[in-house]
């Protein structure tokens, strides 16, 4: 089956900082080329783990990850290993590596040097900081280089410590933006022929989560500071979800200026007079004119919101979006994991794909890639690659190395 990305070739030097590039570019097709040192990745002994049995073969991280790379066992920091690479290189498209800027170059492998060998090379660095400039050489984890986006800053309630999201999101925008500038790299070479290398900046990629804070900064003089859920120009807290019967649904309860949503809270309010539950006062507001920015207060919040709270968790989820497809009412039920893997919309795209893991005995379903392409579509051709799987698929089968030499590179500890 003809696929985006065939037949280009990755090799993925990454460690966490920049597995989610290459899986990326897997998906699309690119046979990409998992170099682990021997032994392993450190990343297989992030968990959670299959089963919560600890073992490197047996990470769900690593599973996730890597869905669709084969895999090699190679060491860098010896000689044979190096040798080993540079033939890679020869017969390769993209090469991503994470390790601390200079280290390649130390080891006779930047891109320089391997442009040499093939002048068409893409290498694409992926580093917490980029590869020149007061900060380069920093050692960083996932909590520091959020912190230098300044997107943590504003995270939080404003009488609260800044917040952080658990969820690792340096490295989620610095891999996408690795595949996204790989992927730019490649069309430049298709129509002047020539590699290049990119220099991804993991505090430079996180900070377009900021959106135009920035500009409020430098255009309006605002330090747009911890604030919760309160809005920023008039400090009101208003709700995004509320309390119902069997959960939670995601709820405007904003008024005012933005039209559909004082729409929305018109026929929230024609519903509740159905069922006898709007107060006469409630039943009298006007949600254009009496709950616009300039007019509200908290107290006045405090009051429409405790009536439609007390409405909703009369109702359940379903039951809610039952009313809102029919009123076009801007209420959405807030789905938690179970829900997700339910999703009847989810399902009808076939976002969940089962995947043969062998040696578990095993098949572990997995979430594929939110784009559908008519013409050469995605899909799961393997799973994560276990220790060197394909050890001898490439160095014998592509590279022509005899078994016997590989027997000697691994005693030697190149492989």
């Amino acid at each position: 089956m003809e696929e985006l990305l065939s037949p280009y070739r990755v090799l993925d030097l990454t460690d966490e900082k920049g597995m989610l590039c290459g899986k990326i570019l897997a998906h699309m097709g690119a046979d990409v080329i998992k170099c682990e040192p021997p032994g392993g990745d450190p990343a297989r002994r992030f968990g959670p783990f299959y089963k919560d049995i600890p073992d490197p073969e047996k990470s769900l991280f690593w599973f996730d990850s890597n869905v669709n790379k084969r895999g090699i066992t190679l060491n860098l920091e010896v000689e044979g290993g190096r040798d080993i690479f540079r033939e890679l290189v020869k017969k390769t498209d993209v090469v991503i590596e994470s390790y601390n800027p200079g280290h390649m170059k130390s080891l006779g492998l930047g891109y320089e040097e391997l442009s040499n060998l093939n002048s068409r090379l893409i290498m694409t660095s992926i580093t917490p900081f980029g590869q020149e400039g007061p900060k380069a050489h920093y050692k960083t984890t996932e909590l520091t280089r959020w912190a230098s986006t300044a997107v943590m800053y504003c995270t939080g309630e404003p009488d609260r410590a800044p917040n952080w999201v658990r969820v690792p999101q340096a490295r989620v925008h610095a891999g996408l933006e690795g595949a996204f500038t790989s992927l730019v790299a490649l069309h430049y070479r298709e129509r002047n022929g020539k590699g290049q290398h990119v220099d991804v900046s993991m505090q430079a990629s996180a900070i377009d989560a900021l959106l135009d804070t920035p500009e409020i900064l430098l255009f309006l003089g605002r330090d747009y500071k911890r604030h919760g859920i309160a809005d920023f120009v008039t400090k009101v807290i208003q709700k995004y979800g509320l309390p119902c019967r069997d959960g939670w649904v995601a709820f405007y309860t904003i008024g005012g200026g933005l039209l559909a949503s004082a729409e929305h809270l018109g026929r929230v309010r024609d519903w509740m007079k159905e069922e006898g539950m709007a107060p006469e006062w409630f039943a009298k507001m006007d949600f254009v004119r009496d709950y616009q920015s300039a007019v509200i207060d908290q107290e006045l919040v405090n009051r429409v919101e405790g009536v439609l709270e007390a409405f909703v968790k009369t109702k359940t989820k379903a039951e809610l979006y039952e009313r809102a497809l029919k009123d076009r009412l801007i209420i959405a039920p807030i789905q938690d994991a179970q829900e997700v893997w339910e999703d009847k919309q989810l399902e009808a795209r076939g976002f969940w794909t089962g995947l043969e893991h062998k040696e578990l005995n095993d098949n572990i379903p997995y979430p594929s890639f939110p784009a559908l392409f008519s013409e050469a579509p995605m899909r799961l051709k393997r799973s994560a690659p276990r220790i060197g799987e394909h050890n001898e698929d490439i160095y014998v089968g592509e590279l022509g190395i005899s078994k016997e030499k590989l027997v000697f590179l691994k005693e030697v500890g190149a492989i």
